[in-house]
């Protein structure tokens, strides 16, 4: 391969995703490492970390462990992504309102509750979906607040993805 041209990685990284940085270094270092002679990239965030230590993985580990511990992301704290949908919108961001509150009597700092948010592709077979994320101290145990929901709620324990 020759020339490998990346497109406006910035729509990635403007998401608010846990791995997008991440992610798009991996798909970087990939064309790199798989022989293409120029990798060139159309951004308008040239400032950003990644692109200064595509070839420095120590200094790119480093920046995004900054990164995270800034968010309380992982590996600084644990993530429980609860799901909810519904094939009505109105009634799905009620159920995540309602689940919200259920759970908040069982919580206590440093433990986070985000949300409710809607799922990044709003609609998945033709159902709303809409999210909580909880962000919890590694000595939390989430599996305590199993018994307070619903068997309507999706339960996802350290989740690859926090928008879907």
């Amino acid at each position: 391969v020759g020339l490998v041209a990346v497109i406006e990685p910035d729509s990635e990284l403007m998401l608010p995703e846990l791995r997008a940085a991440e992610q798009l270094w991996q798909t970087l270092r990939y064309f790199i490492a798989s022989g293409a002679h120029v990798v060139t990239a159309q951004t308008y965030r040239p400032e950003h970390y990644l692109w200064s230590y595509l070839n420095k993985i120590k200094n790119f580990y480093k920046s995004e462990l900054v990164q995270r511990a800034a968010f309380k992301y992982p590996p600084y704290c644990g993530l429980v992504r609860f799901t909810l949908q519904n094939n009505n919108e109105v009634e799905a961001i009620k159920q995540a309102r309602l689940l919200k509150r259920q759970l908040l009597p069982y919580l206590s700092s440093p433990t986070e509750l985000v949300g409710p948010y809607p799922d990044y592709y709003k609609q998945v077979r033709g159902l709303y979906r809409w999210h909580l994320l909880l962000k919890h101290s590694k000595q939390f145990n989430p599996a305590t607040l199993w018994a307070h929901l619903s068997n309507e709620v999706i339960i996802d324990k350290d989740p690859r993805n926090v928008l879907s």
